[in-house]
């Protein structure tokens, strides 16, 4: 699990990437995440404050 701050109210959350993958951004906008990478991907979770969060990763 890798922890990651939440841009709206800075509380940690938790994700799981894959071991050789590098988180490349944190937005609470979907359309905020960058996509310039085909190989990269991104998952949507909630701050322990409820508030949604785009992950992606490579």
């Amino acid at each position: 699990m890798v922890d990651v701050d939440c841009p709206v109210c800075g509380a940690t959350a938790s994700i799981g990437v894959p071991h050789d993958a590098a988180i490349t951004a944190v937005s609470s906008e979907p359309d905020a995440a960058p996509n310039a990478n085909d190989d990269s991907k991104t998952r949507r979770i909630r701050c322990p404050d409820g508030h949604e969060l785009y992950v992606t990763f490579g």
